[in-house]
């Protein structure tokens, strides 16, 4: 078929949005490994509007680690994560959990899996 400008448009398109779930996608199997975890998912609103990355919650330590995944640093806004973060904090209901925010991109990747893949 070899139609390859139209492949080309497609990814030149749709690169953005892919290679962030694939960001996500990786930073999540990196917390499952670290096995610190027991629930390890994602949030959205009823609205739609406030969508949370990852949530990944230990019970037996009570700490909720609140992430939010983007491939560039520049685009994360700790007040906007912990503003998005209040419809699911009301919502899970955890008393005396310690509430972690914490941001995984491409720029600190390696930070990120030094810290979760050490051993504790």
């Amino acid at each position: 078929m070899e139609n390859f400008d139209y492949i080309k448009k497609v990814l030149n398109r749709d690169f953005d949005t892919f290679s962030g779930i694939e960001l996500e996608a990786l930073c999540e199997a990196i917390l499952i490994e670290s096995k610190q975890f027991n629930r390890i998912g994602s949030y959205w609103d009823k609205k739609g509007e406030n969508k949370i990355d990852i949530v990944a919650i230990n019970d037996f330590d009570k700490r909720i680690l609140i992430i939010e995944v983007k491939r560039q640093l520049k685009r994360y806004s700790h007040n906007k994560l912990v503003m998005k973060s209040s419809g699911l904090l009301s919502k899970l209901k955890l008393k005396n959990y310690q509430i972690d925010y914490q941001f995984f991109s491409l720029d600190n990747l390696d930070e990120q899996l030094k810290l979760f893949t050490t051993k504790k």
